[in-house]
C-alpha cells in the first residue's frame, strides 16, 4: 500500500528509526484484505463500546428505581391518610402493591448487571486480539457457525428493548395498583365523620375540581400563545423574500405549528368536557356533604352523595393529560430546534463555496454531473469506488462504500430538456444494481424528475429516485445523503 502524505489520514511519524522501518515495511505489505479485516475489527469493537454505556445506563435506572420503591414501601401506607390511622384493607394493598415492585425490580437488576458483566467479559474478549492479525479473525476458510463477541453483544443490545419495555411496564402496572389503592382511601375517607363544613370526600371533590380549573387555564394559555405565533408568522409571510431565501428550505414548522396546534385543542376539548363532568358530581354532593350552595352556575342537585370512583378518574384523567400537554409542549420545543438547527446549516451551505446552484446543475455536461454527484459522495463520507460511467457501466455511473460497508449504486440521468425518467431506465437499473453491481442501496438520480408509473416502479423494487428536489437538497443546500433518502447508517430505510 502506496501512503499519500497530503491525506487526512496517515502514519504518525515515529521518532525511533527501527520503529519507523518496521511500521513503514508493514504498511508497504498491507493490501485491501489488511484494510477490510482492520476496519471491520475496530467497526466491531464501536458497536461493542456503545453498547455498554447503554447497559449501564438501563442498570443505574432500576437500581434508582428500586432503591426510591424501597423508601417509599416503607413510608407510603403511614402518610396515606391525613388523619387517623389507615385501615388494614388500604394498608395491604398499598403493601402488595410495594412487594410485587420490589421483587419485579430485583428481578430486572438481576438480569440488568448480568448483561452488563457479559458484555464486559465480551469487550475482553475481543480485547485479546490486539496484536494479532485481524485477517485471521475474517478470513472466509476461518469462518464458523459459533455465535462470535459482536453477536452476542448485539443479542443484547435486543434484550435491552425488551427490558426497558418491562420496565416501563412494571412500572404502569404499579401506578395502576397505587390508583386503586387511593380509590379504596377514599372510598374510606367518604364514610368517615363529616367535618364542620365539608366532608373528606367533598375536600377531594372540591380538590380535583380546583386542580382541573388551574389545568384548563393553563391549556387555554398555551393554545392563545400558540394561536399568536401563528398569526405573526401569517402576517410576516415575505421575510424569505426580505432575507434572500429559498422559501423550499425553509422547514415547514417555521411556517405553521400545525401538530402542536392540534394537539393543545384536543386537550383543551378533553379537560372542557372533565371541568363539566366534576360540576355535575360537585352538584350531586352539595346537599349531602354540606358544600357551598352554588359553583360556577350550577345549584346543588337532590340526588345524593359524588361517586368517589369517579371523581377519583376524572383526577386519574387529570393527570394523563398534564402529561400530554408536557410531552406535547416538549416534542414541538425539539422539533423547533431540529429545524433552526437545519435551516442555519441550510443557509451556511448555501453561501459557501460548494454549494451547487440548480441552474448551474441544468447546464452542465452529463459527465460533469457525475463528477459533481461523486463529489458529493466523497462529501457525505463515502469512499469511491468508480467515479462515472463509460462504456460498459452497466447502469452504474457511479459507485460507493459507506463507512458501514454498505455499497452503493447511482445511475445519473442528467437532462437539459427537462425530460422525465420513465420505467425503461428503471428497469435496466434494476436488472444489474444488486445481481451484477451487489449493491445494497440502489438510486436513480436525475436533475428532472419522474413519471408516475416509473415513480412506482421505483417504490415497488426498493429503488430511491431522486427527482429536482431531492438533488436541490443534496448539492445545493448541503443536506447528507442519508438524511435526503431517509436512510439509517446501515443503509436501510428508516421508518
Amino acid at each position: 500500500m502506496i501512503i499519500d502524505r497530503n491525506a487526512q489520514v496517515v502514519p504518525r511519524r515515529y521518532r525511533d528509526r527501527e520503529l519507523r522501518k518496521w511500521m513503514g515495511a508493514a504498511i508497504a505489505a498491507a493490501d485491501a484484505d489488511d484494510l477490510l479485516a482492520a476496519w471491520l475489527w475496530v467497526t466491531e469493537g464501536w458497536y461493542v463500546s456503545g453498547v455498554y454505556p447503554l447497559l449501564e445506563e438501563h442498570r443505574d435506572r432500576i437500581t434508582v428505581k428500586l432503591t426510591e420503591a424501597r423508601r417509599r414501601s416503607r413510608h407510603e401506607a403511614r402518610s396515606l391518610m391525613k388523619f387517623g390511622p389507615t385501615p388494614k384493607l388500604v394498608k395491604d394493598h398499598c403493601a402488595a402493591a410495594f412487594d410485587t415492585l420490589v421483587a419485579a425490580l430485583i428481578t430486572e437488576e438481576r438480569d440488568a448487571n448480568a448483561a452488563l458483566r457479559r458484555c464486559g467479559d465480551l469487550w475482553t474478549r475481543m480485547g485479546g486480539h490486539h496484536g494479532g492479525d485481524p485477517v485471521d479473525l475474517f478470513h472466509r476458510d476461518k469462518h464458523s457457525a459459533d455465535v462470535t463477541a459482536v453477536e452476542e453483544v448485539a443479542g443484547l443490545a435486543r434484550e435491552l428493548e425488551k427490558a426497558q419495555s418491562r420496565l416501563d411496564r412494571i412500572c404502569a402496572e404499579h401506578r395502576t395498583s397505587m390508583h386503586e389503592v387511593a380509590l379504596l382511601q377514599n372510598q374510606y375517607i367518604a364514610h368517615l365523620v363529616a367535618s364542620d363544613d365539608v366532608s373528606p370526600e367533598g375536600h377531594y371533590l372540591k380538590s380535583t375540581y380546583a386542580s382541573l380549573l388551574a389545568h384548563q387555564e393553563a391549556v387555554e394559555r398555551e393554545l392563545q400563545e400558540a394561536h399568536q405565533r401563528e398569526e405573526l408568522k401569517r402576517l410576516d409571510d415575505d421575510w424569505e423574500e426580505r432575507l434572500g431565501v429559498d422559501p423550499l428550505m425553509v422547514p415547514s414548522s417555521f411556517h405553521s405549528d400545525t401538530q402542536l396546534l392540534k394537539a393543545l385543542r384536543d386537550e383543551a376539548a378533553d379537560v372542557r368536557e372533565a371541568v363539566c363532568e366534576v360540576k355535575q358530581l360537585w352538584s350531586e354532593a352539595a346537599d349531602r356533604f354540606g358544600l357551598a350552595p352554588k359553583i360556577a352556575g350550577y345549584s346543588p342537585g337532590q340526588t345524593g352523595p359524588a361517586d368517589v370512583s369517579a371523581v377519583a378518574a376524572l383526577s386519574q384523567r387529570l393527570g394523563e393529560s398534564r402529561r400530554r400537554l408536557t410531552a406535547a409542549i416538549s416534542r414541538h420545543a425539539v422539533q423547533a430546534s431540529r429545524d433552526a438547527h437545519l435551516f442555519h446549516r441550510r443557509v451556511a451551505y448555501v453561501n459557501g463555496a460548494a454549494s451547487v446552484d440548480m441552474v448551474e446543475v441544468r447546464n452542465m455536461g452529463h459527465r460533469a454531473f457525475e463528477q459533481m454527484t461523486a463529489r458529493l459522495m466523497v462529501r457525505d463520507g463515502f469512499r469511491l469506488i468508480r467515479a462515472h460511467g463509460g462504456s460498459g457501466d452497466l447502469g452504474a455511473d457511479v459507485i460507493a462504500e459507506g463507512p458501514a460497508g454498505q455499497r452503493i449504486v447511482i445511475q445519473c440521468k442528467h437532462s437539459s430538456r427537462r425530460a422525465d425518467v420513465g420505467t425503461p431506465e428503471l428497469q435496466r437499473l434494476n436488472g444489474t444494481a444488486v445481481p451484477v453491481h451487489g449493491a445494497d442501496v440502489v438510486i436513480m438520480l436525475t436533475n428532472t424528475g419522474f413519471t408516475t408509473p416509473g415513480r412506482q416502479f421505483a417504490q415497488t423494487h426498493g429503488i430511491h429516485a431522486m427527482g429536482y428536489l431531492a438533488l436541490q437538497k443534496w448539492a445545493t443546500w448541503g443536506d447528507p445523503l442519508g438524511e435526503v433518502l431517509g436512510l439509517s447508517e446501515d443503509g436501510a430505510r428508516r421508518e
